[in-house]
């Protein structure tokens, strides 16, 4: 019996050895490459000054960058972001300025944004983004002569 004892021994663990250890592990995918601060830029024109073209009042916006920051990526969570779940999400921070001209007045409006967002690819591909929590104030309201009143 003792004899038999170490070749049971061994003869398990060569089994084990060569037994199968179930699927190979999925390699993990790296997460995808994040927006460029020029896409940031242009998907927060596009959205909040219309990208430079009248609104249906004609007013037009126009934005002087204060900075744009984007995170590092990370695996959207539906309950948190609303966002279908998987989706690499990339939180992004721009601070501007947006000058409002209406023209039909020929007053300006000056307004400073801090707006927090998170940037993904949509299920087309494209760069796309949900406002996360995005602030802004009315700083300077000038006439057209160039004298400023109270900012309604």
């Amino acid at each position: 019996m003792r004899n038999r004892l170490p070749v049971l021994f061994a003869l398990i663990a060569a089994l084990a050895l060569a037994a199968p250890a179930g699927a190979p592990a999925a390699k993990r995918k790296r997460p995808p490459k994040p927006p460029s601060t020029a896409v940031v830029k242009k998907l927060i024109n596009d959205h909040f000054a219309k990208g430079g073209k009248p609104d249906s009042f004609g007013h037009i916006r126009t934005i002087e960058w204060t900075s744009v920051s984007v995170r590092k990526g990370r695996r959207a969570s539906p309950a948190a972001d609303l966002i279908k779940p998987g989706t690499w999400v990339f939180p992004s921070r721009a601070k501007f300025d947006m000058k409002i001209f209406m023209p039909s007045w020929g007053d300006t409006i000056l307004e400073r944004w801090d707006a927090k967002i998170k940037v993904f690819r949509d299920e087309y591909g494209d760069w796309s983004f949900t406002n996360d929590d995005v602030q802004s104030e009315k700083v300077r309201c000038t006439h057209s002569d160039g004298s400023e009143y109270p900012c309604p």
